[in-house]
C-alpha cells in the first residue's frame, strides 16, 4: 500500500506540473493574440464586465486625471496625497489614497489604454510568484478604454522622473530605495502606532546647503498629526478617518 500511494504521488505531482505548463501557455497565447483584458476587480477607476469587457467608472477616472494633472504640474505623490486627503477623496474601499497609491497610478501605462501582462509568473517547481524580464513582457495597446492621452501620461511621468532624479543628484535619497540602505533604516518604531520611522530632510532658513536629516513617523508623514494631540489645524487628514501619529521627532 505504502508503494501505490508513493507511486500515486508521483503521478498526480506529474500530472500537476504538466497541467500547469498547459495552463501558463494557455495564458501566454491569449495575451500574445490579442484576447480579453486580465484585470481584477479592485483595479482603480475600472469596472470588468461578466463578458470580459472592460467601462470606466467617471467618478473614479475623474480623480485620476486630477493625480495626472497634479503630477504633470510639478506636485509629487505624496503632496497629491495631502491634498487629496483634504478634499475628502478615497478609494473604493473608503481608505485614503496614499503617496505609494498615487505613484503606481501615475506609473501605470493601463491608464492610457496600454495594458503590461507576462510580468509575473508562479513557478511550479519553487512554489513561488517570480518576476519575468521586460524583454518577455507582453504590451497591449488599446486593451482598455484610455482614462487620460498619451501627452498628460508622459508629462506626469517625466515630472516624477525629473522629480526622483534631482533628488538622487544631490543625494538626498538614493534611487530604488530600500530598507537597510541607511544606519537605522528599519530599526526604529513607533512606540504609538507600531509604524517605522522614516528618514526625511529640509532647508534651513540660512543655510541652504546643509540640509537638517531628520526622521519621522510613517504614519505621521501620511496622515498628521491626530486630533488627540489638540492641534487639528495641522492635522492632514480629513474627518472622519483613521486617526495620525503624535510622536516626536528624531
Amino acid at each position: 500500500d505504502a508503494l501505490i500511494t508513493g507511486i500515486k504521488a508521483i503521478l498526480a505531482e506529474e500530472y500537476s506540473r504538466e497541467l500547469s505548463k498547459k495552463i501558463n501557455n494557455a495564458h501566454r497565447s491569449r495575451q500574445k493574440n490579442g484576447g480579453k483584458a486580465m484585470l481584477t476587480s479592485r483595479t482603480f477607476g475600472f469596472l470588468k464586465r461578466a463578458d470580459g469587457s472592460v467601462e470606466v467608472i467617471e467618478e473614479e477616472a475623474a480623480i485620476i486625471r486630477k493625480i495626472y494633472a497634479y503630477s504633470a504640474a510639478g506636485y509629487g505623490s505624496r503632496a497629491i496625497s495631502s491634498m487629496f486627503l483634504e478634499q475628502g477623496y478615497v478609494k473604493r474601499t473608503g481608505n485614503p489614497l496614499t503617496a505609494a497609491c498615487v505613484a503606481r497610478i501615475i506609473r501605470n501605462p493601463l491608464y492610457k489604454g496600454t495594458m503590461i501582462m507576462n510580468r509575473r509568473h508562479y513557478d511550479f517547481e519553487t512554489k513561488k510568484t517570480v518576476k519575468i524580464p521586460k524583454e518577455q513582457w507582453i504590451y497591449m495597446n488599446k486593451a482598455a478604454p484610455a482614462i487620460v492621452d498619451e501627452d498628460l501620461w508622459a508629462q506626469a511621468n517625466q515630472a516624477m522622473t525629473d522629480r526622483a532624479a534631482y533628488f538622487h543628484r544631490h543625494e538626498i535619497f538614493q534611487k530604488d530605495g530600500r530598507t537597510g540602505q541607511y544606519a537605522l533604516s528599519g530599526k526604529i518604531v513607533c512606540c504609538q502606532c507600531g509604524k517605522p520611522y522614516y528618514r526625511t530632510w529640509r532647508h534651513r532658513y540660512a543655510d541652504r546647503e546643509h540640509p537638517v536629516i531628520e526622521w519621522k513617523c510613517s504614519t505621521y508623514l501620511e496622515k498628521g498629526r491626530s486630533y488627540a494631540a489638540g492641534r487639528a489645524e495641522i492635522r492632514k487628514e480629513a474627518p472622519g478617518f483613521t486617526s495620525g501619529c503624535d510622536n516626536i521627532h528624531l
